[in-house]
């Protein structure tokens, strides 16, 4: 009964939001009578601008806010003299909040569907952040930080991304039509790989008046497999060269977005390693481009450049000076990895290692 509920205030939502270009909401914050005359502040946290900020002050118990936005977003109320911040989601055109500390055991939300769902969510990761810090602390204290343990620490710093990844994918697909999911996803879009990304976008159908939806679908179109993959060209941080993708040898691409420097990159990095060794003489170029990097970091360090030449056989490109060139691919940083055909057609996005190789081998088989 209740997710019937949810989905049809969800809905209302965004038959509201999705008839305006954008959101303007009225946000009427209700607070004790003693705290008459005290400064307030709504901070506002859209996802494709900066954040902003409004002031008011509480009058006959009452503070009002009104806040315009492009697409529904988060933001939290700041109150003088109170300890702690209070979260909620901007998705309706009405808003209201009560906040008792005496009377409320907590602030008491009407008019935006989100706001509890959000909440929920924004506990869940704190819980989850505390949890994984604490695992951290007590691997790194008890794994010495050299070349046989980095790969260790590496796998277990993986496997809890995978897990926060995991989480966020149910949480979007268990609420799929609450504006906040919305969020969550443009926010974290592109997710491990372009089957999942697709699937929770697919489940989002509700916010296709969104400018944001159609930009997304648009790059999964064209990013889907079998399709041209962008050309680019990066320069190289080994060399004066210039790096082509168009001019690249080879039967298959394998594009790796790399960070350089990390003791959480060694097992990546020897994993490409012994594909390079095991498959260039079949037809296997690889592509690595540093995603933490910066040319001027090596103009003058010969032998930082000699350095990274015995780290990486194979192609290294730049794109933290060209970053704008690399838009078009679904890509969110270090680890993720895209295979093209010898038609530079895209194969597969960040394939796990096994799958990776298998493709690979069954193709340059052929």
């Amino acid at each position: 009964m209740m997710t019937y509920v949810y989905t049809i205030l969800g809905l209302l939502c965004l038959s509201l939001t999705g008839a305006f270009a954008q959101l303007t909401s009225r946000i009427d914050c209700f607070y004790p009578a003693s705290w008459e005359g005290r400064e307030t502040r709504i901070v506002v946290k859209p996802r494709d601008r900066e954040m902003f900020f409004d002031t008011a002050f509480v009058v006959n118990r009452h503070a009002i806010f009104t806040i315009t936005v492009d697409e529904p977003c988060p933001a939290y109320i700041w109150i003088d003299d109170y300890p702690e911040d209070v979260q909620l989601f901007i998705d309706a055109p009405a808003i209201s909040v009560a906040i008792d500390p005496v009377n409320l055991p907590a602030p008491l939300f009407t008019g935006s569907f989100s706001t509890d769902i959000w909440r929920q969510k924004l506990q869940q990761d704190h819980e989850l952040a505390e949890e994984q810090e604490a695992l951290r602390v007590e691997r790194m204290t008890n794994l010495p930080l050299d070349s046989l343990h980095a790969g260790s620490f590496e796998q277990f710093t993986d496997s809890l991304r995978a897990g926060a990844e995991y989480l966020l994918r149910k949480h979007i697909l268990d609420h799929p039509t609450a504006p906040s999911s919305w969020y969550l996803f443009a926010a974290n879009f592109p997710m491990a790989s372009f089957a999942e990304t697709k699937k929770a976008f697919d489940a989002l159908s509700a916010f296709q008046a969104l400018p944001s939806y159609q930009i997304i679908q648009q790059k999964l179109e064209h990013n889907r497999p079998g399709q041209q993959a962008p050309d680019f060209t990066l320069k190289s941080v080994t060399g004066n060269d210039s790096i082509t993708l168009s001019k690249l040898p080879g039967d298959l691409l394998l594009i790796d977005f790399t960070v350089l420097f990390g003791v959480d990159r060694d097992t990546h990095h020897k994993r490409l390693t012994r594909l390079h060794k095991q498959y260039q003489a079949a037809g296997l170029t690889i592509l690595s481009i540093g995603a933490d990097f910066l040319l001027k970091d090596v103009e003058n360090a010969p032998e930082l450049i000699t350095k990274i030449r015995q780290q990486y056989p194979w192609r290294l490109g730049a794109v933290a000076e060209q970053a704008t060139t690399l838009d078009a691919y679904l890509y969110k940083g270090w680890h993720d990895t895209i295979l093209l055909d010898k038609n530079r057609r895209i194969v597969a996005y960040n394939l796990p290692f096994d799958g990776l190789e298998r493709e690979i081998r069954q193709r340059l088989s052929k």
